[in-house]
């Protein structure tokens, strides 16, 4: 069907990668932590395990990400666009980059293998949902986002190089 899981899944053979993406399937639908099916994925697929935390983190995260994106999109009406929220502290230099960055309603995420960035909805304003009169708050997304954003760039030279590149850290 095109979805990265089955591309990755079908060199693999039929019953391995059906098995392997039933125990994904499983433990979305459980709520489960990712860590939980890694032994599962290891033993169906003879992966080593930080390819299994990888595809188990990777899927199940996607899975969610693909859910919130379907939510946005049915609830245009109150969500007008995302917000990329990355994982400060953890992130890469890409992810970093686009911490903050705000995308439309109807354009889905697109992270890479490992990622633990979020979607964060951007509502409309009280006025754009009919309700006049009521003082708008501050953006906190904004705040917040530009506030560990500064956070993150307070690190030592060798840190700044060591995750963007001399070159990147000295203009930091």
């Amino acid at each position: 069907n095109g979805a990265p899981l089955t591309n990755l899944l079908r060199g693999l053979g039929g019953r391995l990668a059906g098995q392997a993406q039933q125990t994904i399937f499983t433990a979305i639908a459980a709520g489960d932590n990712p860590r939980t099916i890694v032994p599962a994925l290891r033993k169906q697929l003879g992966l080593p395990r930080w390819q299994a935390e990888r595809i188990a983190r990777t899927e199940m995260l996607n899975s969610y990400r693909r859910a919130t994106h379907l939510s946005y999109q049915q609830n245009r009406h109150m969500v007008e666009a995302w917000v990329w929220h990355a994982s400060i502290g953890g992130c890469c230099g890409a992810c970093l980059a686009l911490h903050g960055r705000v995308f439309t309603v109807d354009e889905p995420m697109r992270p890479h293998p490992n990622c633990r960035c979020q979607q964060l909805p951007k509502t409309r304003s009280w006025a754009d949902l009919g309700f006049e009169g009521i003082e708008e708050p501050d953006d906190l997304n904004d705040a917040l986002m530009r506030q560990e954003a500064l956070a993150e760039l307070d690190q030592p030279y060798e840190w700044l190089a060591d995750r963007f590149g001399p070159g990147k850290a000295a203009a930091l």
